[in-house]
């Protein structure tokens, strides 16, 4: 019920908040330019057991899902995501969490990460490893 409740107020943080706009994510011939400049994300390769690609994914799906029940709320219910090349999905169970209405179908031939324990979320997680076709 608390993660329910938390993606609930997620989603409405995103829907009022005037910081977040669309066009604060789509570059067009009128943004302004910056130089390229290395962070230091080598150096910090894993942060609380996900690296940082781990990170932006979680937080775009995050944003998605959160961005889909603000625009489809009455789909909570019935929101089934086929998610080919999920694996290793390290990141899933904090989606689940966060987004425990939404039945996951996962879909890949590598491997899944211990964490991606379909006994944990045995009612909205089913795993094929295999292609998905």
């Amino acid at each position: 019920a608390f993660a329910a409740h938390g993606a609930q107020a997620a989603a409405i943080a995103l829907q009022e908040s005037p910081l977040c706009t669309d066009l604060d994510r789509v570059v067009t011939a009128e943004s302004s330019r910056r130089a390229y400049s290395a962070s230091d994300a080598e150096a910090m390769h894993v942060v609380k057991g996900l690296h940082f690609g781990q990170r932006k994914l979680l937080l775009s799906e995050i944003e998605f899902l959160s961005r889909w029940f603000v625009d489809h709320p009455s789909t909570v219910n019935r929101t089934l995501c086929v998610y080919a090349g999920a694996a290793d999905g390290r990141h899933l169970p904090c989606v689940f969490d966060l987004f425990p209405l939404v039945r996951w179908f996962l879909a890949d031939p590598n491997k899944f990460h211990k964490a991606v324990d379909r006994s944990r979320f045995p009612q909205i997680v089913e795993v094929l490893n295999d292609l998905f076709l």
